[in-house]
Order: C-alpha cells, then structure tokens, then sequence
C-alpha cells in the first residue's frame, strides 16, 4: 500500500511539475529577433522620400536591453533609393508577458543613391509598442519622437514630433 500510495503522490508531483509550463511570449536575455518596418511621408513635407522601410535584427544583452543592427532603403521619389545603416539600443517595459513597451534611441546612417550626394546622420529618441500575436510574431510599432539630421556641411535639421509624422509600422519574428 506504501508503494502504491507514493507511486500515486509522485504522479501527482511530476504532473504539477509539467503542468507549470513557461510562458512562451515575452522577451529574456539572449532573445533574437528581427523587426521590419515601413513609413508613408508626404510630398508636402519637402522630403521627397515617399516610402521609407527597414529591417533590423535585436538581440537582448541584458534583461531588458536589447542591440540591435539597422538596413534599409529610403524611395526618392520612386525613381531612386538611399541606403540606410544604423544601430538601436531599446530599453523594454513588460507590464503584461504579451505586451511591451518600449524607449529606443539610434543612430543612422543615409548614403545616396545619386553620385555627388551627402551622406546624412540620423540621430532619433522615441516609444515603441510591442504586441505578441504568438510565440513568435510581433505587431510593433514606433514614434520619432525627436530627430535630428546632420548634413555633410554640418547644417543641423532638429524636428521635435508632437503629431503622428513620425510614426511607423512593423512586424517582428522571434527566434
């Protein structure tokens, strides 16, 4: 009967054991993932940029800290793209393990399509959103909140966004 009896308990305890399954959403430290985004400006802006997109590739360095590497493509116009590099640094808030919120700044970098043009510095501060939809796929999206643009000759575009200019959209994959 002792035999059966703790037979029937370890059951129970191996049982509660595989019942406490971790929670497959959220971040940790060494979580990769890969964020694209896209962004519609207006002509009126005075840009000349219509479609903006990107791809970055996240690795968390620390509990809440993610690094990340930047490429993309700037459309002049549709007639000719600018090539972006840059880095990201993202501090990431979770009040719920589907949910994230998170604070970014980065640094880019323009290189022109068109020969004799200037390469331009991209400096940005701003929120994010972060959505789990499932394990592995993210609904993202993120503000400019401030940006600022250093030409070639050192002239300074400062832009402070108190409306949705800055906005963007995204989709990530967690590895």
């Amino acid at each position: 009967m002792k035999k059966i009896t703790l037979i029937i308990a370890l059951f129970f305890a191996f049982g509660a054991v595989n019942a406490q399954d971790t929670n497959p959403y959220g971040f940790s430290n060494g979580s990769k993932f890969v964020t694209g985004s896209f962004k519609f400006e207006d002509q009126e802006a005075g840009t000349g940029r219509p479609l903006n997109a990107s791809v970055t590739y996240n690795k968390f360095i620390g509990e809440a800290v993610s690094f990340g590497f930047t490429l993309g493509i700037n459309s002049n116009e549709l007639k000719a793209n600018d090539y972006v590099v840059g880095m990201e640094i993202r501090n990431y808030y979770t009040p719920t393990s589907q949910f994230s919120v998170f604070s970014k700044i980065g640094f880019n970098m323009t290189i022109p399509a068109e020969k004799g043009g200037d390469n331009q510095f991209d400096l940005f501060v701003g929120p994010g959103l972060s959505y789990f939809v499932s394990k592995h796929f993210i609904v993202e999206t993120s503000l400019g909140l401030i940006n600022t643009r250093i030409s070639k000759d050192f002239t300074q575009d400062f832009t402070v966004n108190t409306d949705l200019s800055g906005l963007k959209l995204g989709l990530a994959y967690k590895f």
